[in-house]
């Protein structure tokens, strides 16, 4: 068995308890390989790639918790931070599918708080030596049961309830239930945390009381969860609760998707409570209790008025494959229940990106689906350098930050987000807000060491293993995106391309965009925009061409006009295009001429 252990360096004598304890944790179980930073890293180990190793291929992490690692660890700080976000990750995606966690919080120091995402988990407390042994007994029999459990299948993560009632699906672990209360309710109280996922039982809730003035019980359901042995756990428990709440006439249940309607209350009243029960999905909850409707404004991105849905293709290592329109698949992509939380599109310089994913964003919006966040990089570029040599990013937080101050100094119209990291964090989690990003290669370029790209994978992945809700998309040339594509392939983002106007989809934007012509005027400059066309795609040995391209063709066909001028390209093509080192026919736009 493998086990890696994840501390902070907060002195020589701390650093010297975790070597003991590792070599104790050796002596105690048979056939352990404990990793950590004093034994298996020197100057020439790769630490990202160690701690990457350690934290995804190890049968079980130990998190040793003081004050100061739960600080770094809550605020992604350091290698505290960049451990803890992988391993929250891990946390989430495992624990939903089975009854324990591979992520052990290990208590060394009494008052130190345990990290945001291990609260509802147990941990084992060295706090005292007195007991010291004892706690490794019962670590190493958690261990042992974790050795067994992993040679298992895992249970499937979806499960259909006997009755025929609908689960809340997905193997996902809200841990924000706090936060997402907050922003209703000043006074609240957890009252008990209901957790059974033996055998064939599902069950995760939480139960609040809320003051709204007067005293109310919140119920806070989890996913991967039956609904009807979640109420036979809570009425189980009735008598538990304070005596002013016991004869509750009113209950307020806040559940990740929507359930069927009355079932909560039928269930109630078949246990004998008549109770008038609310019920609301976490977003629409956000939508009307939380975020002011004037706190979530963007910028109207500039809509194409002549945009052709142009072929989007699936790039694997190997294979190519074609999925049809692009905005119509990426639509139903981000929409989807079961997408991945981080896309990436990759094309040539003028392929259309940006175009996509403004109409996009657009059609999101316009189908009041979620609201959508579109950030260009080219609105950064009016901040100074040093303003972006001095910023930090490694959260979708933060980025929006930098984006609101740049268009504030643009004199843009202002964007509004919520300046509350921890609301903005469950607009994301719940899917109340999706996020475009175009230009990822720029963002990079422009910020060098101060944008942390891993970091800023890890906390989308974070945020998704909530409720498996958080959408992302990328662009980026795929002339300086290379390496990007590599590290975003690796943690399994799904790869976009862009190819270009095939020769119908060209006809199909020059028709639309001179639509006011007569229908032969129409064929003509047809005719004569794929003629010129025709001729760059047999010197370039392309079967598409950029749409920037066919545009300037468009365009020039404008300003000639009535002229009786016809468009040319000037002298050997693939010779001017190989001379200027440019991969695509974007060059060939300098070699247009026209011919009076």
């Amino acid at each position: 068995m493998r086990i890696f252990i994840s501390y902070s360096w907060d002195s020589d004598d701390h650093k010297q308890w975790v070597q003991r304890f590792a070599d104790d944790l050796q002596e105690q179980v048979k056939d352990l390989d404990v990793t950590y930073d004093q034994s298996g890293m020197n100057h020439r180990v790769d630490r990202n790639q160690f701690m990457e190793a350690g934290i995804y291929e190890s049968d079980a992490v130990l998190a040793i918790i003081t004050q100061k690692y739960t600080e770094k660890a809550n605020a992604r700080e350091g290698g505290v931070g960049r451990e803890t976000a992988m391993a929250a990750e891990r946390h989430f995606s495992e624990s939903g599918a089975k009854s324990r966690t591979p992520i052990l919080a290990i208590k060394r120091e009494a008052a130190a708080d345990v990290p945001y995402y291990l609260k509802a988990s147990l941990y084992f407390d060295f706090t005292s030596s007195d007991t010291y042994n004892a706690s490794l007994d019962e670590l190493k029999r958690e261990l042992e049961a974790i050795t067994g459990q992993a040679s298992e299948q895992s249970i499937v993560a979806k499960v259909t309830s006997d009755d025929g009632a609908a689960d809340e699906g997905g193997s996902y672990s809200f841990t924000r239930s706090d936060d997402l209360l907050a922003g209703l309710y000043k006074r609240r109280t957890p009252l008990w945390v209901g957790q059974d996922f033996s055998g064939q039982r599902r069950v995760k809730y939480e139960l609040w009381r809320v003051e709204a003035p007067q005293p109310q019980l919140l119920l806070v359901l989890m996913q991967n969860i039956i609904i009807r042995q979640i109420f036979e756990d809570f009425l189980s428990k009735i008598r538990d609760l304070p005596k002013d709440l016991q004869g509750f006439r009113e209950l307020t249940v806040l559940r990740p998707s929507p359930g069927k309607s009355e079932y909560i209350a039928e269930l109630l009243k078949e246990g004998g409570h008549d109770v008038r029960v609310t019920e609301l999905t976490f977003k629409d909850y956000l939508a009307k209790y939380c975020v002011d409707s004037d706190s979530l404004q963007f910028s109207i991105p500039f809509k194409e008025p002549f945009f052709i849905d142009q072929t989007l293709y699936r790039v694997d290592r190997k294979d190519t494959e074609s999925l049809g329109p692009a905005l119509a698949h990426l639509k139903g992509t981000v929409t989807s229940e079961n997408s991945p939380p981080l896309s990436l599109l990759v094309a040539s310089g003028g392929a259309g990106k940006t175009t996509l994913l403004r109409s996009l964003s657009a059609e999101i919006n316009e189908s009041a689906h979620s609201r959508v966040m579109l950030i260009e990089a080219d609105a950064l570029k009016k901040l100074s350098k040093d303003q972006l040599r001095r910023s930090h990013i490694s959260s979708l937080f933060e980025l929006c930050e930098l984006h609101a101050m740049a268009l504030a100094t643009a004199g843009a119209p202002p964007m509004r987000v919520p300046t509350n990291k921890s609301v903005f964090d469950l607009l994301l989690i719940s899917g109340s807000l999706l996020i475009l990003i175009d230009g990822i290669d720029e963002l990079l370029s422009m910020m060098s060491s101060s944008f942390e790209l891993l970091p800023f994978v890890e906390s989308i992945k974070a945020l998704n293993a909530e409720l498996g809700q958080t959408r992302v998309f990328l662009a980026g040339r795929e002339d300086t995106v290379g390496t990007t594509v590599s590290s975003l392939r690796k943690h399994g983002v799904p790869i976009y391309n862009l190819k270009g106007f095939s020769s119908p989809e060209v006809e199909k934007y020059v028709r639309k965009r001179f639509f006011k012509k007569s229908q032969g005027e129409r064929q003509a400059i047809v005719d004569r925009v794929q003629e010129t066309l025709t001729a760059v795609s047999k010197a370039m040995d392309d079967d598409t061409v950029l749409p920037f391209f066919v545009d300037a063709l468009c365009e020039l066909e404008e300003d000639v006009g009535g002229t009786g001028g016809r468009l040319k390209v000037e002298g050997a093509v693939k010779e001017r295009m190989a001379e200027a080192g440019y991969p695509h026919n974007l060059r060939a736009v300098d070699l247009l001429v026209c011919d009076h």
